[in-house]
């Protein structure tokens, strides 16, 4: 690309009527001046302007290109106002990959109030359980709930909480075939399992005095926790769901939770994101105000009464 500078000098030329005003204005020689005008008309191989030593004046293709330049020129000028503007108050659209139960559950609770601060923002959730590539398909940020040890060297992980898991059943159920008293008993009951994978599965327990690894075999697989959530609540048999899912449930007593003094493996909620450096302001503050709100909701969204 031709220097841009050149044809702006071209335009104070005009503007000023002279190399001497646009000398005053800039601090740029004359010498300098003639120079660059010089340079511009070769490298366009046309005249520009017509001067003597009195005036200074536009030829009839030199008249167009001014007009050309002083359009250039304001739309270089909205450029930066729009930086300007977006530094002030944050501006634009951005992107943001959230699995589907958090975009159900509890997005809904804290993205009115970020709209009401930042009405200016427009914000496209794509809304998947499948892992996407965050910077081929230029996802802004990236809500997840699980492993985090997948994270890209290019990319920031900011932890947010953990979720909680519980084996739940409802008192019908328990009623008619009992509760367990250790996990080694699960497989005496009908159990409900959000994993696909395998015939025979592993679930991890943990007490202030061990862990274990038990085997257990599913009698219903579902990759539907609310298909699975159903089912425990009609009796259909013991399921491992997060506590954030059911605790409404358990608090209401409609479901009892199994085995509590065993712990279950946590989920780890983060978001994960392109380094801050160059973000645009309106991804910024959506960052910061799932940084500041969501640590919150998570504790208050598995708090049993």
């Amino acid at each position: 690309m031709k220097d841009l500078n050149d044809l702006y000098i071209f335009s104070l030329i005009v503007e000023h009527g002279g190399l001497s005003k646009v000398e005053e204005k800039t601090g740029i020689s004359k010498s300098k001046l003639s120079r660059r005008l010089s340079t511009l008309e070769k490298n366009l191989n046309i005249k520009l302007l017509q001067r003597d030593s009195r005036q200074v004046k536009t030829t009839a293709i030199g008249e167009q290109i001014y007009q050309y330049v002083q359009s250039m020129l304001k739309e270089a000028q909205n450029v930066y106002d729009l930086i300007d503007q977006c530094q002030e108050e944050p501006i634009g659209t951005i992107n943001v990959s959230v699995p589907i139960g958090v975009a159900e559950r509890q997005l809904p609770l804290i993205v009115p109030e970020f709209m009401e601060k930042y009405p200016k923002v427009a914000i496209n959730f794509i809304v998947t359980n499948k892992k996407i590539d965050i910077l081929k398909e230029s996802i802004d940020i990236c809500i997840r709930v699980g492993s985090s040890k997948e994270v890209d060297n290019n990319l920031v992980m900011r932890h947010l909480g953990y979720l909680e898991s519980v084996l739940v059943a409802s008192p019908e159920y328990i009623q008619r075939y009992g509760i367990p008293k250790h996990p080694d008993e699960l497989n005496n009951h009908k159990l409900l399992s959000n994993n696909l994978d395998n015939e025979n599965q592993i679930w991890f327990f943990e007490n202030l005095e061990q862990k274990l690894n038990t085997s257990i075999k599913p009698f219903i697989k579902a990759s539907s926790l609310t298909l699975l959530m159903s089912l425990a609540q009609d009796n259909q048999g013991i399921a491992l769901l997060p506590l954030i899912r059911c605790r409404d449930l358990i608090n209401e007593k409609k479901l009892i939770v199994i085995l509590p003094e065993w712990k279950l493996p946590k989920g780890n909620f983060h978001i994960i994101f392109p380094p801050r450096s160059g973000a645009l302001p309106a991804s910024k503050v959506f960052l910061d105000f799932l940084i500041e709100k969501m640590p919150n909701l998570i504790n208050k969204m598995q708090a049993i009464t």
